[in-house]
């Protein structure tokens, strides 16, 4: 006797590979996936969904052989032990059953009996597939419109019967379940773009596997069309939109997760995502016959609405663009440039001391050394705009928020005066405007002039600007043993010399004997006053603010005050771009 061909289900669970990705499971397996879902129920529920032919297993095991034995011709991965094996013997020497083809029979057992107790290998021979999960939703209403009726001292729910609409989609979702179980192996590994999740290890027995399956000799053996494909995906992507509660915002990041990371989800969020997954199986297997020429392309189809944007590997801009959607962002508001050995020994300490938050997303700190060379260069990868799309009129959606550059640096040469210092910050100006028009969009220049201030220290260097002589000459003299053979009152003196004329420190000591000061530690030395300093300002409002701190302080205030959403530029297309 040949297997009865009208049984899509049995077709598909003799197909090559079939549950080699998704395993089938026990009764007890399928409730606690279900529960996963947000449903609870258990066996004895099970056995009355069944009863109704609302929900029932999708495939059985028997002692004997019904039909003829279906051994495939494409070599499968070994799975020693456990249902799948027990499945795959079955399909091979003909013992496998259609449930429904049976029908019910309540002499079936559904619980491990006693006298089984010392027997672990017991099992009632019923499987389910994972995919029967996406009748959860018709299942629930089920489970709260039925009765509980005492029973032998015990109270058991009881299933109303199903109407002939109920009864013909019960059958239908059962067929759909047939579908995906044929589907599956081949692709449901590869539903998240761009990589390849198999179960099994061997990919090189799968590759042989995937090159030879015909998808529409499947869809043949199923009595399914390719326009099936599409009518199906559709309702599935339908109904996952309609019971996803993350929205189209947060469930567009999570659909950019990795697959892994679904299995975290519970209840109507990990519904949704099973309903996308399934989508997404029928509409690779549809690509699939596209590129074999044996169906229309999505592109030239009229007769079925495809929602298209729903798809689990729909990626709608980037991720900086979805993460803006929602409020986030990993680029810094500002980023504070600072140059010089002291400035790096000081900017990360000050801004512990002030409690500025380390998170990058709010404000980075940068030191330069060589700013002639690099800060050009600089700005142009922390703050020129990124387009992504044209935005309508004359503005430009951004793929992430803007970050402003804040740059403050010793008033050497080229920014010893105010108009060098602006002609330096036109500089930067100028390429970031570069960047833009790199991509197309000739940017409101009055827009891009905002995102760059340049700044210097009131004195030639760091050490001028945040200590005064006495603070400098004790710091000195800890570092090296004669300070030139100056007097802590000489060594006052030098150093108010050169902060008269403009000179770096590092002049003093140039004369001394070696081992000279180096910078690094006269900062280390000098960070207790700077401490001291800080901790004054946070007693007393009126205290002077270093100019580090205040820097520092400022930029993160106006990292805080960046709007949160999408942004846009306005500018013109460049012709031709």
């Amino acid at each position: 006797m040949g297997l009865d061909v009208s049984s899509s289900v049995l077709v598909a669970a003799c197909e090559p590979w079939a549950f080699t990705q998704r395993y089938p499971l026990e009764t007890r397996e399928f409730c606690k996936a279900a529960e996963r879902r947000g449903l609870r129920f258990d066996e004895n529920d099970l056995r009355e969904l069944w009863r109704v032919g609302a929900l029932v297993p999708f495939v059985e095991v028997r002692d004997k052989p019904l039909h003829q034995g279906m051994t495939p011709s494409t070599p499968e991965p070994a799975f020693p032990g456990g249902r799948l094996h027990e499945l795959q013997v079955a399909r091979n020497t003909g013992r496998l059953a259609d449930p429904m083809k049976l029908g019910y029979r309540p002499q079936l057992r559904w619980h491990r009996p006693a006298s089984a107790r010392y027997r672990p290998a017991w099992w009632n021979g019923l499987l389910y597939s994972e995919w029967q999960v996406l009748d959860l939703e018709t299942i629930g209403r089920l489970l709260r419109q039925g009765s509980v009726r005492r029973r032998s001292g015990t109270h058991r729910w009881r299933c109303r019967e199903l109407d002939a609409f109920e009864a013909e989609r019960a059958r239908e979702r059962r067929d759909l379940t047939a579908l995906l179980v044929a589907l599956e192996a081949r692709y449901f590994p590869t539903i998240e773009a761009r990589w390849l999740h198999l179960v099994v290890r061997d990919e090189e027995v799968w590759e042989v596997f995937a090159e030879q399956f015909d998808p529409l000799g499947v869809l043949n053996r199923l009595q399914r069309s390719p326009e099936d494909l599409l009518r199906l995906a559709d309702r599935l992507l339908l109904n996952a939109e309609s019971i996803d509660p993350f929205g189209r915002d947060w469930a567009q990041l999570v659909r950019r997760a990795p697959r892994r990371s679904w299995q975290d989800l519970s209840g109507t969020a990990l519904a949704a995502i099973d309903r996308r997954m399934a989508a997404e199986v029928l509409l690779r297997c549809y690509e699939d016959l596209v590129v074999r020429g044996e169906a229309t392309p999505l592109a030239d189809r009229r007769d079925i609405f495809h929602s298209e944007t729903a798809r689990i590997s729909y990626r709608s801009g980037s991720l900086d663009g979805s993460l803006a959607s929602l409020g986030l962002s990993p680029h810094p508001g500002v980023v504070v440039v600072v140059e010089g050995e002291t400035e790096e020994y000081f900017t990360p300490r000050v801004r512990d001391q002030v409690q500025i938050p380390q998170g990058a997303e709010v404000m980075q700190s940068v030191v330069l050394r060589g700013v002639n060379r690099d800060l050009t260069k600089l700005a142009a990868f922390a703050s020129a705009p990124l387009i992504e799309e044209a935005a309508g009129g004359n503005g430009w959606l951004l793929v992430k928020p803007p970050t402003q550059l804040a740059v403050v640096i010793d008033p050497d040469d080229p920014y010893d005066t105010p108009e060098k210092v602006e002609q330096q910050r036109q500089k930067i100006v100028d390429e970031i405007v570069s960047v833009v028009r790199a991509q197309g969009v000739d940017p409101a220049r009055d827009e891009i002039d905002t995102l760059v201030t340049v700044t210097t220290w009131a004195e030639s260097c760091f050490e001028f600007a945040h200590f005064d002589d006495d603070e400098l000459a004790d710091a000195l003299r800890r570092l090296h043993p004669d300070c030139g053979r100056l007097s802590k009152e000489q060594l006052v003196l030098a150093l108010g010399f050169q902060r008269q004329h403009h000179r770096d420190i590092k002049v003093v000591w140039k004369k001394w004997s070696k081992p000279q000061p180096r910078k690094t530690l006269l900062a280390a030395a000098l960070w207790p006053v700077m401490r001291c300093k800080l901790d004054l300002v946070a007693k007393d409002s009126t205290a002077p603010w270093p100019p580090i701190a205040s820097a520092l302080v400022d930029a993160y205030v106006r990292a805080g005050a960046r709007p949160r959403g999408r942004f846009l530029l306005h500018g013109s297309r460049i012709e031709g771009r």
